[in-house]
């Protein structure tokens, strides 16, 4: 399982809502382990759809950014669609500004649009105020 940038505390939830459809406080031990097999049966047959649906359909790219392409071939089709949200959000980045910090380290100054959520449609929008 992939937990990067999950707090502790969202980890459990996570796996409590996904284990809370097949045990309830009154399962008893040996039903557990029953239980325990099926929803790990579910969650890899949920995958093996997943990867399928993957080797399927081929979205395509939004930008020419190469990391992209790599993302495009080894993720899934939900995780690159997250992906492509935020190359998309670097497509409105501009560089205003270089600083060379050692021979072989540059730091740069960047300019981005403000993103809000569209309450209508729920997706993130840019708008024209900078930041």
């Amino acid at each position: 399982m992939f937990w990067a940038g999950i707090r502790n505390t969202q980890r459990v939830e996570s796996m409590n809502s996904f284990f809370d459809k097949y045990l309830k406080k009154q399962t008893r031990l040996y039903e557990f382990v029953q239980q325990y097999c099926k929803a790990m049966e579910r969650r890899a047959e949920d995958e093996k759809q997943a990867d399928a649906e993957s080797a399927r359909f081929c979205h395509q790219l939004v930008s020419d950014f190469p990391i992209e392409r790599v993302f495009q071939k080894i993720y899934t089709s939900a995780k690159f669609v997250e992906v492509q949200q935020e190359c998309m959000k670097n497509l409105y980045v501009s560089i205003v500004g270089c600083k060379v910090v050692d021979e072989n380290v540059l730091e740069y100054t960047i300019e981005d649009r403000v993103w809000v959520r569209d309450p209508n449609t729920r997706k993130e929008v840019p708008t024209r105020r900078k930041t």
